[in-house]
């Protein structure tokens, strides 16, 4: 069994290995090439250009804004802003008690009132049952009455 699997463990061409490493090397070159060419392009030369000067932009903006005054004045506005509105919830929590205790007021001054009109009139009234709708005779009840007979 060993002379029969050595036969089969040949190392394999060096040919088709010397072939892969040169279209590799080829191909390597190809693509450097067009790389090149790609650089030397003007559509690139001016894309590499402008993002020169937006990062050189984007920078000094930066550097800017670091130095002004802004990020201060804005966060003093908002601690502003934050008094501002603080106090103005105080004071719509405080006129809304006061809203509640004069409908609260007035609400009672409706009951008392309210009150004094349901007295009840210290008068007898008379008291009369209500009227009730008679029902009518119905087909069948008639029919018998009809064929009665009278008696003797």
């Amino acid at each position: 069994m060993n002379a029969i699997s050595k036969k089969s463990a040949k190392k394999p061409d060096k040919k088709l290995v010397d072939k892969a490493k040169d279209f590799l090397d080829k191909a390597d070159d190809f693509v450097e090439d067009k790389v090149k060419k790609v650089k030397k392009s003007k559509a690139f030369g001016t894309a590499t250009d402008t993002l020169k000067k937006v990062e050189s932009f984007m920078g000094d903006a930066a550097d800017d804004y670091k130095k002004s005054k802004t990020k201060k004045n804005i966060n003093k506005a908002l601690v502003k802003v934050e008094k501002k509105a603080e106090k103005t919830f105080q004071e719509a929590k405080k006129a809304g008690k006061e809203l509640a205790k004069k409908a609260e007021t007035r609400l009672g001054e409706m009951a008392v009132n309210a009150k004094i009109i349901a007295k009840p009139a210290k008068s007898k009234a008379k008291v009369t049952k209500p009227k009730v709708a008679k029902a009518k005779p119905t087909a069948a009840k008639t029919a018998k009455a009809k064929t009665a007979k009278p008696k003797k």
